[in-house]
């Protein structure tokens, strides 16, 4: 399952890089492949798991209410695995003053507030999400997952 973490800026303890500041925090990497290489436990030759590529905003970019042009500003990203492609993409949000992780993609369906407002597409090798509540963010982005697993079973560590 590959997971990326949009974490305050004092948990790069729990990840392997710094992807530069967004809205108060970073995206964090939880694991790569040239880091330990891929957990899986589905069949098949292909044992690399899919990879988030091309992130939106640019990581030193605004994300959250307190920026005026990152309010409106919608996440954008690739998963990526072309073969044997991708079988599950969940997407959870957290606001900073806010006790509850939001399910915001299920693999299917947006839900709400992002039903409307954001968009999945499938692209050569994988799928592009971009992902904008109704309004706009409303508050600082605490932390911003995404979990992907391909055909074969494929996560990341």
């Amino acid at each position: 399952m590959a997971e990326w973490v949009l974490g305050n800026a004092g948990d790069s303890d729990i990840g392997q890089g710094d992807f530069g500041a967004v809205g108060g925090g970073k995206f964090l990497p939880l694991g790569s492949v040239a880091e330990g290489g891929a957990v899986s436990s589905g069949g098949g030759s292909d044992s690399f798991p899919p990879t988030i590529e091309s992130i939106i905003p640019s990581p030193n970019g605004p994300l959250g209410a307190s920026h005026d042009a990152g309010r409106l500003q919608p996440v954008s990203f690739d998963v990526l695995d072309p073969i044997p492609g991708i079988r599950l993409v969940l997407v959870t949000v957290k606001y900073k003053k806010d006790l509850h992780t939001m399910l915001v993609f299920d693999g299917v369906l947006f839900k709400f507030p992002f039903l409307g407002t954001s968009t999945v597409s499938s692209i050569p090798g994988g799928m592009h999400l971009s992902i904008l509540p109704n309004g706009g963010w409303i508050d600082d982005i605490e932390e911003f997952r995404v979990h992907a697993i391909d055909g074969n079973g494929n996560l990341m560590p």
